[in-house]
């Protein structure tokens, strides 16, 4: 568990490392923009990491009224022919941890030769497999994984995507905004690292439930598949008030951990909604602007005008709650 534990724990310094390599690459990814001659983009990935592509296609259609998609890997193996005209015209951004995912390898061939899409990739391995079935390959080789399951890769690729959407929008603000939350997650990780590691120790959980809307969304199923993978606890993933309809009250109790990314944006209802999970007897983190009473953990995330670059503080959240469980 030391590489997972360092990956985890260190993962601010690799953050720091691709946003200084996505500077470096921003002129020559803006001027293939230029001359690609697409008109919409499609995101995909295999595993948690195309769970990060969803968030990404949200994040895009939010900012840069553009058409965008997410479609996993394998699934454009099974089903290409669906989305063949979907794909026309399109610019595919393929996420990967490895670059030799026999699914995305396939699928980037596939859609390349019927489809004719343009290809941006993104692994955390140099000169991979993928390289040569895109015309950009944006290769991270210290935000890779040592570890049995994606942690510091899903930051990372995180942060090249809506490094990405800044481009592809136009958005400077969105960019800077990046590196002043990378900058500052150094220090949310040392003051919270011992009230994280205090609600994991409790062994009276024993099934987790993870939280967010909007953007985030993705992360949220990132992070219950590495929680699944670190600890063996059951863990699912929902919107906040969706999780009614999708597990309800009754399905929390005692024996439940509740991860909630709490929007600044509505107090009243997710309030109503969280006090009822509190009265269940589940034991709730909240990461947001605000404190909610009753919860066993309240993390106070950085201000921000992008909900999107939250995403990292969630990240690291959710793998030190299941690292450190797993290293009871």
């Amino acid at each position: 568990m030391t590489n997972v534990r360092d990956e985890i724990f260190g993962q601010h310094m690799s953050l720091r490392q691709t946003y200084a390599y996505m500077q470096g690459q921003a002129d020559s990814i803006k001027d293939f923009y230029g001359i690609s001659g697409f008109y919409s983009v499609t995101f995909t990935g295999c595993g948690a990491v195309n769970a990060l592509c969803a968030s990404a296609e949200l994040s895009l259609r939010m900012r840069g009224g553009m058409s965008a998609m997410s479609v996993s890997a394998g699934d454009l193996v099974l089903n290409l022919p669906r989305y063949l005209d979907m794909l026309n015209g399109t610019m595919i951004i393929a996420s990967s941890r490895t670059g030799k995912e026999t699914e995305l390898l396939y699928s980037l061939e596939k859609t390349r030769r019927e489809a004719g899409t343009t290809i941006i990739a993104c692994s955390t391995d140099e000169r991979a497999e993928i390289s040569g079935v895109s015309d950009i390959h944006l290769e991270l080789p210290w935000a890779k994984d040592e570890g049995p399951c994606p942690t510091r890769s899903l930051s990372n690729l995180f942060l090249v995507n809506l490094y990405n959407l800044g481009l592809l929008s136009g958005d400077v603000a969105l960019i800077d905004e990046i590196k002043t939350v990378t900058d500052g997650l150094e220090s949310f990780i040392d003051q919270n690292t011992a009230a994280i590691q205090k609600v994991a120790e409790d062994r009276s959980w024993e099934r987790v439930v993870i939280l967010a809307d909007g953007e985030l969304g993705g992360l949220a199923r990132a992070g219950a598949e590495t929680v699944r993978a670190l600890t063996g606890v059951p863990a699912w993933h929902s919107p906040i008030l969706d999780s009614r309809y999708a597990f309800g009250p009754s399905f929390t109790d005692a024996k439940t951990l509740v991860i909630a990314v709490v929007s600044p944006e509505e107090d009243v209802h997710q309030n109503l909604f969280l006090r009822e999970l509190r009265g269940t007897g589940a034991k709730i983190v909240t990461l947001g602007e605000k404190e909610f009473t009753g919860a066993a953990l309240n993390l106070i995330l950085p201000p921000v005008t992008n909900a999107a670059n939250w995403g990292y503080n969630f990240l690291f959240t959710v793998q030190a709650l299941a690292y450190f469980r797993a290293d009871m």
